[in-house]
C-alpha cells in the first residue's frame, strides 16, 4: 500500500466519528474511561502524569500492556517494534496475521513484530535504518523520530503565524526540525523551558500522550471547532468554522472536565453554540470534549455572575382519589424538558414509588397508584431545587373488576407464596383483610391449604409435580375470582438447563475448547454450568453429576459422536449440540480439533526483565513461558536454543535449555563463569530455526544491604470472620465463633524496581536506625502479632471494617513510613436481629440454667439458631425469663424471652 497520509487521516476521522455515534448507546468513550479515575494498569495510578492519556489509549486498543502482571511500565523506553505496534493500531492499518517473507535481515517472517513492521513499512509511517538494511525492533526511539512519525502519519500542517519556540531545535537532525516545530505549534510536545530534547529516548507513557494529543488535534480540526470562550460564570460560547444549530448539536455533545456541567445549548449565531453551564470556578482551566472526544480547546473560568434564573418549585400539590395520587407543581427557571424526579416516601421514611418526568410548560405532573392506607410525602427534585407535599390515603378502594393468580413456579419447600393481583395491584392477603376484604384460596385438591402466614407447604412434593389454585376476593357486595392457575413445583437442587459445556481430558478442562486429534486419552464433553428452574446457578458438585445423553456435530468430518464416545476425525472447527440426561434443551459448544502441537513463541517476547547482581552473582533465573501455535502452554519437553548478546551486539553464549512444564529457565549464573556482569543483554530463543522471541535482560549491580523501597505481601487482603468447618490439627471441629482468623504478612523490598531476597530485606531493616514496627490504623478491625523475624508478621482479624497496616521506622520523635497495605475484614455470618419463641412452643432451660435445651423452639430472622450463636444465657426463675446474649460474630444482640427450667 502506497503511503498517503490524508487517506489515513480520513480513516482515523471516520473511526472516531463511528465511535462517537456509537457512544450514544455504548457504555463508555475513551474520555469517559479516563474521567472515571479507575486505573487499567497496576503501575499507572490516577496520579501518574500520563494517566489520562494511557487510559484513553487503552480504551481505543492502541496499547494493551503486559498480560503477565497487568503493568504498562510507562517509564520504560519504547522500542521501535513497540512504536510500530502503536502506530499501526492508531492508524488502523491493515496488519496481516502472518508474513510470508523476511522483511529485513533482522526481521524474519516469523519475528514477533513482523506483521506490524510490514504494515508501517508499506504505509510509509516508518522505514528501515542504515540505508534500509535493518529495522532494529529492539532499538529505543528518539523524540525527534517520533515527531516525524506523527507529522507524516497524521498529515499535520504548519500553523502560519505561530509563535511556538523550540530553544534546542539546532540539536535535532535537520530532517526532523520542521516536524518538531509543527508538534510544538500544536502543543503536542511541550516543556516548561521550551526545550524539546530531540535526542532523548521516548518512554511508553510519553508515546501514549503524544498520540492522544494528536487525536485531540485531529478531532478538533475535523469537527470544525475554532474557539471556546467564557462569557460569564454560567455562559460559554463555542465557535465553529461552519454553520451550526442547537437542533443538530445539543447540550449532550459538550462536556468539560473539573465537574463543570452543561445545562443547555442554543444557537446564538450562524456558527456559534452558546452553552449554559453550572457555576464556573474563577481562574480554573476547563477543557472541552465534543461528542465524547477531547479537543485542544480550553478556557479559564469566569468570576462574572451571569443572568441565569434559579430553578424554583412552587404550588406543589397531591390530588388523592381512592388509592391514586397525582402530584403536580409549577417549575420556573428550568429548561423545557428538564428532568424532574418525584419520590413517594411512606411514614417510615422508605421510598415506595418514584418516577422521572419532564418539565413541560413550566409544570410537572406524575401519577402514582396502588397505595395502601397511610401517610405519605411526595418529594420533588428539579436540578438543585427541592419541594415536598404531604398526603394521606385513608382507604383501600378497589372496584374488584379483575384478578389474576400470578405464581407459576414454587420450590419443594415450606413457606411458598401463591401470589395474585387484584385490579392490577399486587396486594397480600393480610393487607386486603385489614382493609375489610375477604380472601379465599381454592385448590384442585381439598386437602391443600395455606398456613396461618398465608403460605403453602410444598416440602412433601416431588420435582415437577403440579398443583392448581385460584383466589376469590370480595367486599361483601362484589366478588372477583382469578382464573385457575397451574403451578409447577421444582426442586431447587435439580438442573433444568445446562448453560455451558466444555471439553475435558480426564479432570482437565481443555483451554479454548481445542482438542488434540492425536491425544492418547479420550476427549469428553462435560457440563460446567447449569441452572435450576428458578434461573439460579447450581453448585459445582451438582453440575458434575450431569451426564451426556447425545451429541450432534455440525461437521461430522471434523468430529462425531458414536457409541457414547466423541470421535475426533480431522483438523477443523465444528459446533456440537449436546443433550444431557433429564435436561430438555440442548447446549451448543464450538470446538476446534487441532493437529500436533508445535512450539511457536514465548509469552514474554519483547519484554524487559530486570535482575540484581550481588557478591554471589545474579539473583534469580530468567523464566519464560513456551507457547504452542494456538497460544496455549507448550506441553512437550523439547530443547530450545538460547543466545545471549550484550549491548554491543557481541554474542556472550549460545546454549540450550529444556522446556519443563511449559517453562524455559535460564540460569544467568551458569551461562558464563561467575555469571553475567551488570549491563543490558538480549536473550533470543529459537527452536529448529524458528524464532520464538527475545527478551531484554537488565542486570543491576547491587550492594547486599541496599534496598530503596519496601512493600508488603499478603495473600488475602480481604478476610472473613465467619469460617465454617474449621478443624484443629487433631481433626476436632472448631465452632465459627471460636475461630481466630489470621493471615501472614511479609515485608519485601526492591532495588531499582527489582525485588531482592528476603534476607537482604531483613539485613536492610536491621541496618536502619531506630525501631521497625508494623502498626494498624484500627485495632478493632485488624491487630498485628509481633514476630522475632522483622519481615514476617501475622495479621489477626478482629471486626468488620477496613484498616491500613503500615511499616514504620521510629527514631525518637520521628516516624518514617516505609510501606503500607489496606486490609478489609468482612463478616458473612448470619446476623441475628430478631429472636422470639415459636407459637405454641415453650422455651426450656437446662437444670443448671446455662443453656437452652430446645433451640428448635426459637424463631429468628436467620434460618436456624445454633448453640454457637449464643454467647451467654441468664435465667431468672422468679420472672420465668431468660436473657440470651448473642455472640459478637452473629450480631451481639441481647434478647429477653419467656422460659421455664
Amino acid at each position: 500500500m502506497a503511503y498517503n497520509p490524508k487517506s489515513y487521516r480520513k480513516v482515523i476521522a471516520g473511526t472516531m466519528t463511528a465511535a462517537m455515534a456509537a457512544s450514544a448507546f455504548a457504555v463508555t468513550t475513551p474520555q469517559q474511561v479516563a474521567d472515571a479515575q479507575e486505573q487499567t494498569f497496576v503501575d499507572v495510578p490516577p496520579t501518574d502524569t500520563h494517566f489520562e492519556n494511557i487510559e484513553r489509549a487503552a480504551e481505543r486498543g492502541i496499547i494493551t500492556g503486559y498480560s503477565s502482571d497487568n503493568t504498562f511500565r510507562p517509564s520504560d523506553n519504547i522500542i521501535r517494534g513497540q512504536a510500530a505496534t502503536m502506530m499501526a493500531r492508531a492508524l488502523d492499518l491493515d496488519v496481516p496475521e502472518t508474513v510470508e517473507e523476511d522483511l529485513y535481515p533482522d526481521v524474519s517472517a516469523t519475528h514477533t513484530f513482523a506483521p506490524v513492521v510490514k504494515a508501517v513499512t508499506e504505509a510509509g509511517v516508518m522505514t528501515g535504518r542504515l540505508g534500509n538494511t535493518q529495522f532494529d525492533t529492539g532499538l529505543d526511539v528518539s523524540r525527534e523520530q517520533v515527531a516525524s512519525m506523527i507529522v507524516r502519519a497524521f498529515d499535520l500542517q504548519p500553523i502560519e503565524g505561530s509563535d511556538a519556540v523550540v530553544e534546542d531545535i539546532d540539536d535535532a537532525y535537520s530532517a526532523h526540525r520542521e516536524n518538531i516545530e509543527i508538534l510544538a505549534q500544536y502543543n503536542i510536545t511541550s516543556t516548561s523551558d521550551n526545550h524539546f530534547n530531540p535526542q532523548a529516548s521516548v518512554t511508553r507513557g510519553q508515546m501514549a500522550t503524544f498520540l492522544e494529543r494528536t487525536f485531540d488535534v485531529v478531532h478538533t480540526q475535523d469537527s470544525g471547532l475554532v474557539s471556546v470562550t467564557a462569557v460569564d460564570q454560567n455562559t460559554v460560547e463555542v465557535a465553529f468554522d461552519h454553520e451550526v444549530n442547537a437542533e443538530d448539536i445539543t447540550a449532550d455533545f459538550f462536556t468539560f472536565n473539573n465537574d463543570l456541567d452543561v445545562l443547555d445549548a442554543e444557537s446564538t449565531d450562524d456558527n456559534v453554540i452558546t452553552l449554559t453551564t453550572s457555576d464556573q470556578v474563577e481562574d480554573t482551566a476547563y477543557t472541552l470534549s465534543f461528542d465524547g472526544e477531547r479537543t485542544t480547546l480550553s478556557f479559564i473560568g469566569s468570576g462574572e455572575a451571569g443572568d441565569v434564573e434559579e430553578v424554583a418549585i412552587e404550588n406543589a400539590a397531591a390530588n388523592v382519589e381512592g388509592s391514586t395520587a397525582t402530584v403536580t407543581a409549577d417549575v420556573t427557571g428550568a429548561a423545557e424538558d428538564a428532568e424532574a424526579h418525584v419520590a413517594i416516601v411512606d411514614a417510615d421514611g422508605e421510598t415506595v414509588q418514584e418516577a422521572d418526568v419532564a418539565v413541560e410548560d413550566e409544570a410537572i405532573s406524575a401519577e402514582f397508584a396502588g397505595f395502601l392506607p397511610g401517610e405519605y410525602t411526595a418529594e420533588i427534585t428539579v436540578g438543585d431545587a427541592e419541594a415536598s407535599v404531604d398526603f394521606e390515603i385513608t382507604e383501600l378502594l378497589l372496584p374488584l373488576e379483575e384478578a389474576a393468580a400470578t405464581t407459576t413456579t414454587i420450590r419443594t419447600e415450606e413457606g411458598q407464596a401463591l401470589e395474585f393481583t387484584v385490579d392490577g395491584y399486587a396486594l397480600s392477603t393480610a393487607e386486603l383483610e385489614e382493609a375489610g376484604y375477604e380472601v379465599e384460596y381454592v385448590f384442585n385438591d381439598n386437602n391443600f391449604e395455606l398456613n396461618e402466614e398465608g403460605l403453602f407447604d410444598a416440602s412433601g412434593f416431588s420435582h415437577e409435580d403440579t398443583i392448581s389454585y385460584a383466589v376469590e376476593i370480595t367486599d361483601g357486595e362484589t366478588t372477583v375470582r382469578t382464573d385457575r392457575q397451574d403451578v409447577n413445583i421444582f426442586d431447587a437442587n435439580v438442573a433444568t438447563e445446562v448453560t455451558e459445556a466444555a471439553l475435558f481430558i480426564g479432570d482437565d478442562q481443555l483451554e479454548n475448547n481445542q482438542a488434540p486429534i492425536n491425544h492418547d486419552d479420550e476427549v469428553e464433553v462435560k457440563a460446567v454450568g447449569a441452572v435450576n428452574a428458578f434461573g439460579e446457578e447450581l453448585d459445582e458438585e451438582i453440575v458434575e453429576e450431569l451426564t451426556v445423553e447425545d451429541i450432534r456435530s455440525s461437521v461430522s468430518s471434523v468430529a462425531n459422536y458414536n457409541n457414547d464416545r466423541l470421535n475426533l476425525v480431522n483438523e477443523g472447527t465444528t459446533t456440537l449440540t449436546v443433550s444431557f440426561d433429564g435436561i430438555e434443551e440442548a447446549v451448543t459448544l464450538d470446538i476446534e480439533v487441532i493437529g500436533a502441537e508445535e512450539l511457536s513463541a514465548i509469552e514474554e517476547a519483547g519484554e524487559t526483565k530486570r535482575f540484581v547482581r550481588n557478591a554471589d552473582g545474579v539473583v534469580g533465573n530468567l523464566t519464560v513461558n513456551a507457547l504452542n501455535q494456538y497460544g496455549g502452554v507448550w506441553t512437550g519437553d523439547e530443547s530450545v536454543d538460547v543466545e545471549i548478546t550484550d549491548a554491543e551486539g557481541e554474542t556472550v553464549i549460545v546454549d540450550q535449555s529444556i522446556i519443563d512444564e511449559g517453562q524455559i529457565i535460564v540460569n544467568l549464573n551458569e551461562v558464563t563463569e561467575g555469571g553475567l556482569e551488570a549491563g543490558t543483554y538480549t536473550v533470543d530463543f529459537t527452536h529448529d530455526d524458528v524464532e520464538l522471541g527475545s527478551v531484554t535482560v537488565e542486570i543491576i549491580e547491587h550492594d547486599s544491604n541496599d534496598v530503596d523501597s519496601y512493600f508488603f505481601d499478603i495473600e488475602e487482603d480481604v478476610l472473613d470472620l465467619f469460617v465454617e468447618d474449621a478443624e484443629t490439627p487433631e481433626g476436632e471441629v472448631i465452632a465459627p465463633s471460636d475461630v481466630v482468623v489470621t493471615e501472614d504478612l511479609t515485608v519485601n523490598g526492591s532495588y531499582e524496581g527489582v525485588q531482592v531476597d528476603q534476607d537482604v530485606v531483613s539485613s536492610a531493616l536491621e541496618a536502619l536506625p531506630g525501631n521497625i514496627e508494623v502498626t494498624s490504623s484500627n485495632l478493632d478491625v485488624v491487630d498485628i502479632n509481633d514476630s522475632d523475624d522483622n519481615t514476617e508478621y501475622e495479621v489477626v482479624a478482629k471486626g468488620a471494617g477496613t484498616a491500613t497496616l503500615t511499616l514504620v521506622q521510629v527514631e525518637g520523635g520521628f516516624t518514617t513510613q516505609l510501606a503500607s497495605v489496606e486490609v478489609t475484614v468482612e463478616n458473612s455470618a448470619p446476623q441475628v436481629t430478631e429472636l422470639t419463641v415459636k407459637e405454641d412452643e415453650e422455651l426450656v432451660v437446662n437444670a443448671e440454667g446455662t443453656m437452652i435445651s430446645n433451640l428448635e423452639a426459637l424463631e429468628s430472622n436467620v434460618e436456624t439458631i445454633t448453640a454457637d450463636m449464643i454467647e451467654e444465657i441468664i435465667f431468672s426463675s422468679s420472672d420465668e425469663e431468660v436473657t440470651i446474649v448473642i455472640a459478637d460474630l452473629y450480631g451481639g444482640g441481647t434478647f429477653v424471652l419467656p422460659a421455664t427450667r
